[in-house]
């Protein structure tokens, strides 16, 4: 069935973009991924006018098979499986807030400063809730436990909260970029960082032998994600 399969994206690559890529695309995406990835999705489906989208919020790579997916757009370390990750990109994490939280509470100028305010975290419901916060600057590094006042276990409405001026929120810098290139939320604390994650692109089969719609489609994240 491998050298089948092998054989057949051999030809569909031989023929180029002599055929049209069709089929329905069924993907994956973490929570962070949502407001950059949905946003240029329309020009995607303009220029693949024969591609079907079908899309759910998920970061877990067993969804892969559990759901039937072609792919999952994953953040993070990976659990060992016989899954196939091609990484895409990488990502940080930002601390921010809206305006109007940090007019009332202050802006911080050193973590240490964030014990005094309160804090919006993301933690699932089978997890206990992680409060501390690891910041590295050069070689100093600084753990702040904060006061939570609110927790999102689903992880979308994370940055959501941080607009609503609910507290301070640590999301992946590709969730906030839009807000904070509009002014709806400040980044704080930037010379301080976190540890980058990379962001892998989850599939069934090895990159090469994945289906026409796949490859387009990560082609367009990698992009997307520069």
């Amino acid at each position: 069935k491998k050298i089948l399969h092998d054989l057949e994206s051999a030809e569909a690559q031989g023929r180029g973009s002599l055929a049209q890529v069709r089929g329905t695309l069924r993907f994956g995406m973490h929570p962070a991924l949502r407001h950059i990835v949905l946003a240029g999705l329309g020009a995607f489906l303009e220029a693949q006018p024969g591609i079907k989208i079908e899309t759910v919020i998920t970061n877990s790579s067993a969804a892969v098979l559990d759901e039937g997916l072609d792919l999952v757009l994953h953040i993070g370390s990976l659990p060992d499986s016989s899954l196939y990750a091609n990484p895409i990109g990488w990502t940080h994490p930002v601390v921010c807030a809206s305006a109007d939280y940090l007019t009332k509470w202050g802006e911080p100028t050193h973590p240490s400063e964030l014990v005094g305010h309160r804090a919006v975290i993301y933690a699932r419901r089978d997890e206990e809730s992680n409060n501390r916060w690891t910041f590295v600057q050069g070689d100093k590094t600084c753990n702040v436990d904060l006061p939570v006042r609110t927790v999102v276990r689903d992880g979308i409405g994370l940055v959501d909260a941080a607009l609503g001026g609910c507290g301070l929120a640590r999301p992946c810098d590709m969730a906030v970029r839009h807000w904070i290139e509009t002014g709806r939320l400040r980044a704080v604390l930037t010379d301080w960082h976190g540890d980058r994650q990379a962001i892998y692109a989850i599939s069934p089969t090895h990159w090469r032998a994945s289906s026409a719609k796949a490859k387009r489609f990560v082609e367009f994240v990698a992009a997307v994600l520069k």
